[in-house]
């Protein structure tokens, strides 16, 4: 009786180490596609008026949603001229459509990308 006992056990056994070794091809990933590089600038927006200050979060919030992107405010110019980063586009055609947003809102006067500027 003991060897019958073994005999099941050992086969059993067997059968589990066979099913664990044999559990299909290995399953990977899928080979995905390099991320594009989102586009990033910098912007100059000089107000004509401005209710509230242009560096505070709601504000630039409402700027956003204007623009259709993402804005963070970088920095006074001088007056009511400031420097703000754009990002979240897809090229330069989509930062040229979200200046022209900005451009049409009451209080601002014009929106311009901030370039550097060689002396000939």
């Amino acid at each position: 009786m003991l060897n019958v006992v073994r005999a099941i056990a050992t086969a059993l056994l067997s059968c589990l180490l066979l099913i664990a070794g044999c559990g299909g091809p290995e399953i990977r990933d899928a080979p995905t596609a390099p991320m594009k590089k989102m586009l990033r600038a910098r912007i100059i927006i000089g107000f004509s008026v401005t209710a509230e200050p242009p560096s505070e979060r709601r504000f630039v919030e409402h700027l956003a949603r204007d623009a259709g992107a993402r804005l963070s405010y970088v920095r006074p110019v001088s007056g009511k001229v400031h420097i703000f980063e754009i990002e979240g586009l897809r090229d330069e055609e989509e930062l040229r459509l979200a200046i022209e947003r900005l451009t049409r809102r009451p209080d601002v006067a014009y929106v311009e990308q901030d370039r550097i500027l060689h002396g000939q």
